[in-house]
């Protein structure tokens, strides 16, 4: 039977309906849903990833107020078998990535605040901690291995591990006008704490012990005598701070070691026009801006800096730390902000969205033809200087996975039950099925599972856990 085509028009943009002619080849069946873990996010709930104390993925459902307040009961639902569901209750939460802070304030400053820590699958098992009363500000690390508590009016702030292993005072930070880099930062995994001081130094602080480490400076000395700052970026992985300033760019080892400049342009932090603000650590390398433009330069210092981008006003669409994506468009010629794509004087998309470099850097995806009310197009692969090649069409958003597949949401040329979730292998050309009547998904971090959300017309929506096939 020949392949039916249809093309709607909107504004530019086409949606392709055909079957027979695909561009990868889908092999396989879709998989039966219904054997297989669902639950209801209600339309008022937000969605966060925690890890409970086995170590297995958990999802977090709350409604959170205008101001971002927590309000009402956390759900949490444990993603993997057997599935259990915990519920959080307090009038003072705030949920982290491994823990929920149970947070009963008090006005007097001469009666204690009790914080709660819970876990999801502690069974009921709660660690309580007396902190100063009175009006105050909980600050959690990014893994909830330790917080910060600031008590209003105190000259200290408390350091605790949410183990109980260890808890410190620090000197509260001193006011000052910056651009909130000022505010005690903890490293990735919580074992330090950085304090910026009022006379220009960075301080570090354990989390486990009472060692204090002074290290470089945060700012540029100016004019009036007071210090200029810029911004920071926390390089883990070489335990490092890096400071975008006057100075340029300033690598400060945590070890009390001697800064280090890795350009000594001044750096600037504040948007360039037409290009806007970007500091960004990728892959080992850091990309800023200077006066010139958008410079890489690798964070061990192995190498000179690497121009980018002039200073030539183009909109920045996707950056690799050895080449960079613009556009010639301006920013409303099509509707979404669809545009042309450039890299290194290479036209690789027309009228196009999501841009994004593979991890090597040498091809980079795209959703072309895709100015339309749903951002919905053909999801493309170009090698670098080379034709772009299809991978799906009406596809409105993929990500590429860790073993190098992408995952997409494709046959969406409108919401319906013919919307499906994909992953593709692009060495061998094939496709396989995710899910079928899907319309969007999650990653669940730490596994190669989705949270597929199904059609059903319904405001509420109807979420499924679905295992991302196999190579």
């Amino acid at each position: 039977m020949r392949a039916l085509v249809f093309a709607l028009v909107f504004g530019g943009c086409s949606y392709t309906f055909d079957d027979e002619v695909p561009l990868v080849q889908l092999v396989g069946q879709a998989p039966s849903l219904a054997p297989l873990q669902h639950l209801t996010r209600l339309s008022t709930d937000s969605l966060l990833f925690m890890t409970g104390v086995d170590g297995a993925p958990w999802v977090a459902l709350f409604e959170l107020t205008d101001t971002g307040v927590v309000q009402g009961n956390v759900r949490a639902v444990r993603l993997a078998d057997p599935v259990v569901e915990q519920r959080f209750g307090g009038d003072f939460l705030h949920v982290g990535r491994r823990v929920v802070y149970l947070i009963d304030p008090t006005a007097d400053p001469a009666q204690p605040t009790h914080v709660l820590v819970r876990r999801p699958g502690d069974n009921g098992n709660a660690r309580q901690f007396d902190l100063p009363g009175g009006p105050g500000v909980l600050t959690p690390s990014a893994n909830d291995a330790a917080f910060l508590y600031a008590s209003e009016g105190r000259e200290t702030i408390e350091v605790v591990r949410t183990d109980g292993a260890f808890q410190r005072e620090l000197a509260a930070p001193a006011p000052m006008v910056g651009i909130g880099i000022w505010r005690p930062t903890f490293d990735r995994e919580a074992d330090r704490v950085f304090t910026f001081e009022a006379d220009g130094h960075v301080a570090l602080h354990s989390t486990h012990d009472e060692t204090d480490v002074q290290l470089g400076r945060w700012g540029a000395p100016s004019s009036s005598a007071t210090l200029e700052a810029g911004v920071l970026a926390i390089d883990d992985d070489h335990q490092a701070l890096v400071f975008c300033d006057p100075r340029g760019l300033v690598r400060v080892p945590w070890d009390g070691g001697p800064e280090q400049l890795l350009d000594a342009d001044p750096c600037l932090g504040s948007p360039l026009e037409g290009i806007g603000s970007r500091f960004d650590l990728l892959d080992g390398s850091a990309v800023y801006i200077v006066q010139e433009g958008i410079r890489s330069v690798a964070l061990d210092g192995s190498a000179a800096p690497k121009l980018l981008q002039g200073h030539e006003g183009r909109r920045v669409l996707a950056v690799h730390p050895d080449r960079i994506a613009i556009t010639l468009d301006p920013l409303e010629r099509w509707f979404r902000e669809a545009s042309d794509g450039w890299v290194d004087g290479w036209r690789f998309m027309e009228r196009g969205l999501e841009p994004a470099f593979r991890k090597d850097g040498r091809a980079i995806r795209f959703i072309e033809h895709a100015a339309d009310d749903d951002s919905t197009g053909e999801l493309r692969l170009a090698e670098l200087g080379q034709s772009p090649r299809s991978l799906a069409r009406n596809v409105t958003r993929f990500d590429e996975l860790a073993d190098g597949r992408v995952l997409a949401e494709a046959n969406h040329a409108f919401l319906g039950a013919q919307n499906r979730l994909i992953v593709i292998d692009e060495a061998s050309g094939t496709a396989r099925w995710v899910a079928d009547g899907a319309s969007g998904y999650t990653l669940i971090p730490g596994t190669m599972d989705v949270l597929a959300e199904l059609v059903t017309g319904s405001p509420d929506h109807d979420l499924v856990r679905v295992p991302v096939p196999a190579p």
